[in-house]
């Protein structure tokens, strides 16, 4: 790694470019070849290094990824909003939560239990998003009991107009 640090220092600021160069090409190729290497597991071959790294990111990226659109599309349903999976806060947030342990019924539980308490207030119905539903207070919402609204959805609709 120092190699590659060395070279790209060097190729940066202006020292001979072509050795430079021709050192970083070495040093990317020496790193391609060790990535190709094949990894054998009880003398089956697995793939090679790159395939393996790879295929294990794509796993991880995936499940979290469809949970993420499972809690966003239960949470646009139930508040009749739109928000975005794929927002920057909002993936952290649901992750941070996930990597905290809790999982996809846990997030449907703080959804209904909010929405049952603000979707018909005026003012708190602003705070039915991401930020606010699975932020610091994530797990003091999941213990709260679920309450019915005094407000009808249909009340609350009649007052937008």
């Amino acid at each position: 790694m120092l190699k590659v640090n060395t070279c790209i220092k060097q190729f940066i600021e202006g020292g001979k470019k072509e050795k430079s160069m021709d050192d970083l090409i070495a040093v990317m190729d020496n790193m391609i070849a060790v990535m190709d290497k094949s990894i054998v597991v009880n003398d089956n071959m697995v793939g090679t290094i790159l395939e393996v790294i790879s295929e294990n990111k794509t796993e991880v990226k995936i499940e979290i990824k469809e949970y993420i659109v499972e809690i966003i599309s239960y949470l646009n349903e139930k508040t009749l909003k739109n928000f975005l999976p794929t927002t920057n806060t909002t993936v952290t947030l649901i992750q941070s939560r996930w990597n905290e342990g809790y999982r996809r019924n846990d997030f449907f539980k703080v959804i209904d239990t909010k929405t049952a308490d603000w979707l018909n207030d005026d003012y708190m119905n602003k705070f039915l998003r991401p930020s606010t539903l699975f932020g610091h207070k994530f797990e003091n919402y999941l213990n709260e009991e679920r309450r019915q609204s005094s407000r009808t959805l249909d009340d609350y609709l009649n007052g937008l107009e």
